[in-house]
């Protein structure tokens, strides 16, 4: 329990180190990836993520109606790539350590996307950078969504893996 806060206070702090300068985001910004995973405890860099696939969505925000270009991977692809087959839980942690996990049942049933960008910009902290948790084609009228949007989630430092 003590380590698992003191590394995540490390990894908060290395954030906010990185976002104190105006033009910290960029493709080696870093999210530690940790739980059931082939790369559990290591540091992976938004480049390294980028490189399974980057795609591009465009989809408006809970907060926003007008739609965003975000590019980033599809977080099935992610699951793919550091999973295993038993993975059923994503947990993801923000700068604040607010927590959302995604299921497998979930992300099986809509389209989570990892965003990395906004249009050809990578995600920088005052941006909620260095990547967030969309869904594209966001409907807000559409129920799955409305039972999903605490799923959004932003400035993620960290990303668990659980059976």
């Amino acid at each position: 329990m003590f380590v698992s806060a003191l590394r995540r206070l490390v990894s908060a702090a290395f954030v906010v180190i990185s976002a104190s300068s105006a033009s910290w985001a960029d493709a080696s910004e870093q999210v530690l990836i940790m739980g059931d995973t082939t790369a559990s405890g290591q540091y992976v860099t938004i480049a390294d993520l980028e490189a399974l696939g980057l795609q591009t969505i465009s989809s408006r925000t809970p907060h926003d109606p007008s739609p965003v270009s975000y590019s980033g991977i599809w977080l099935k692809d992610f699951v793919s790539h550091f999973g295993t087959g038993d993975t059923a839980a994503l947990k993801f942690t923000a700068i604040d350590f607010y927590e959302v996990t995604v299921t497998r049942q979930e992300w099986q049933s809509v389209d989570f996307f990892l965003a990395t960008r906004i249009g050809d910009e990578f995600l920088e902290f005052e941006n909620r950078g260095p990547m967030r948790v969309v869904m594209p084609n966001y409907d807000p009228n559409d129920k799955l969504h409305q039972e999903l949007i605490s799923k959004w989630i932003w400035m993620i430092t960290e990303i668990e893996l659980s059976d």
